[in-house]
C-alpha cells in the first residue's frame, strides 16, 4: 500500500503544471544558421515577474548554457499570456539543441526547456558566382543540401532584391511562417521568381533528392537594362511537408555588374 501511494505521489509531481512553458522550439525543429526563429513561451502561473532570460545548449542540456538574451521585458505576467523573441540562429551545427526560458521573479525564479532536442543544421544553401555581368549575362547556380531526413520533400526557391530579413526589421512579423522567418524581404522580384517561369528559371521548385539535395539556376540574359546594374540579388528557399514549412534555407546573393 505504501509503495502504491509513493508511486501516485511521484506521478503527481511529474505532471504538475510548470510556472512557465516553453512552446517553441519544443523538439524536432530544424534550425538554419543565420536565419531568424521565433522562440515562444507561455506564462502558466502568475508571479511578480521582472523579466525573462533565454539560453540554449548544444549538448542535450548538459551544458554549457549559452545566452540568447537577458533581462527581456516582463510584458504581460498573467497566466496564459504568450511571449516571443526573434532569435538569430548561430552557425553551430548540432543535433542536440535545447532552448531554455527563465521566468525572473521578485521571489523564486522558474524555467522550462525544450521537451526534446532540436537540430541546427550546417548552412544548406551555397551559390556561384557572386557577380554576373549585365552586359555578357551568365548563370547563377544555387545548391541546396539539407539533411537526408528531408529527402523527397518539396521545396521552393524565391528571390528578393530588397536585402536580408533581420530580427529587428519592422516587417519581420509579416514574414513569419509559424516560428520560421523568411530570410529575405519580399518584394516584386519575389513575386516574379515564385512562379519559376521559363526560360530564366530552372529547378526553382521541385523535390529534394534521396540525399536532401537539389540545384536551381537563374539564366541572366545579356544586355540587361542599365537600371538593373548594381542590384544585389538574393535567393532563399523553403522545404515543405504536408503543406507546412519545416525548414528554411539561408539567403545567398549575387550582384549585377556592368
Amino acid at each position: 500500500m505504501l509503495f502504491r501511494i509513493s508511486l501516485c505521489l511521484c506521478a503527481a509531481a511529474l505532471t504538475a503544471s510548470a510556472h512557465v512553458n516553453l512552446v517553441a522550439p519544443n523538439g524536432g525543429v530544424i534550425l538554419t544558421p543565420g536565419t531568424t526563429y521565433v522562440i515562444r513561451w507561455q506564462v502558466a502561473i502568475q508571479h511578480n515577474t521582472t523579466g525573462w532570460n533565454l539560453h540554449y545548449s548544444l549538448v542535450d542540456g548538459s551544458g554549457p548554457w549559452t545566452t540568447i538574451a537577458l533581462s527581456l521585458p516582463a510584458g504581460d505576467p498573467t497566466a496564459g499570456a504568450m511571449h516571443s523573441y526573434y532569435w538569430t540562429v548561430p552557425n553551430l551545427p548540432s543535433g542536440e539543441v535545447l532552448v531554455r526560458v527563465t521566468q525572473v521573479n521578485q521571489g523564486s525564479n522558474y524555467d522550462d526547456e525544450s521537451a526534446s532536442v532540436n537540430e541546427i543544421i550546417p548552412i544548406p544553401m551555397t551559390a556561384t558566382p557572386s557577380s554576373i555581368s549585365g552586359a555578357a549575362g551568365g548563370t547563377h547556380v544555387v545548391s541546396l543540401s539539407f539533411p537526408s531526413s528531408l529527402a523527397g520533400l518539396p521545396y521552393v526557391v524565391g528571390g528578393s532584391v530588397s536585402g536580408p530579413m533581420t530580427s529587428t526589421n519592422p516587417a519581420v512579423g509579416s514574414a513569419t511562417i509559424g516560428e520560421l522567418v523568411l530570410p529575405l524581404i519580399p518584394d516584386w522580384y519575389t513575386d516574379w521568381t515564385l512562379p519559376a517561369s521559363a526560360p530564366f528559371f530552372s529547378g526553382y521548385a521541385g523535390n529534394l533528392d534521396s540525399t536532401g539535395s537539389a540545384t536551381a539556376a537563374l539564366s541572366v540574359p545579356a544586355n540587361v537594362p542599365p537600371s538593373l546594374i548594381g542590384l544585389n540579388v538574393g535567393h532563399a528557399c523553403a522545404v515543405l511537408s504536408g503543406g507546412a514549412v519545416v525548414a528554411m534555407g539561408n539567403a545567398v546573393f549575387f550582384t549585377l555588374t556592368p
